[in-house]
């Protein structure tokens, strides 16, 4: 009796552990970069609308080819439309980011191309976007900086919200694949693949 005691198990239902697998599986989260030339002000705030309505499902950062100082407009704008704190954000390196072997699911780039404004290049898994994002930058009154601000945080605004809600619709359960998705032409007006970008870094 103590021998079969000692070498007998509680039998446990496959229900019992379907349900244990299901609570240890977690959501793949869809891996996005922001860059710009110095990561002071539209890749910040890109990274903070993102971050806020993306919420869970993403996992953001942001860089820069020569990365300046944090743009104090910038979290400022941030905090009065969008309630949000940024000022402990720090900019970054794209270069320390390859070295440390990171990667993206989506690079995305936010140069103004009116202004012909370098836009660096990071290799994504899934696909490397474009957002023509008009440029903050101004020599007038605090009133007219803080105007050009807003308005590049709008237009970022727009394709954030417009990326998450096709993201989300077209795989709920992970990341949708740039490549086989429909995301690249649903974006097709407000973003476009920046293949001139690719010979610049």
């Amino acid at each position: 009796d103590l021998h079969r005691r000692r070498h007998s198990f509680p039998t446990r239902r496959s229900s019992d552990l379907n349900i244990k697998f299901k609570r240890r599986k977690k959501k793949l989260k869809t891996k996005v970069l922001f860059i710009c030339s110095a990561n002071t002000t539209r890749s910040q705030m890109a990274q903070a609308l993102l971050s806020k309505y993306g919420g869970d499902d993403f996992e953001v950062l942001s860089a820069g080819v020569n990365p300046g100082k944090l743009n104090s407009m910038a979290v400022e704008v941030i905090s009065e439309d969008e309630n949000m704190d940024i000022s402990s954000y720090t900019t970054n390196s794209i270069i320390d980011y390859f070295k440390e072997g990171k990667h993206f699911h989506y690079v995305i780039t936010v140069c103004d191309e009116a202004k012909k404004e370098p836009c660096p290049i990071f290799p994504g898994l899934d696909g490397i976007l474009h957002w023509n994002i008009s440029s903050p930058a101004c020599d007038g009154s605090y009133e007219e900086k803080k105007a050009k601000v807003i308005a590049s945080k709008d237009e970022l605004k727009v394709n954030v919200l417009q990326l998450v809600e096709l993201v989300k619709e077209e795989n709920p359960e992970g990341y949708a694949l740039y490549e086989k998705s429909k995301i690249a032409k649903s974006l097709k007006n407000n973003i476009s693949s920046d293949l001139n970008c690719k010979k610049r870094l």
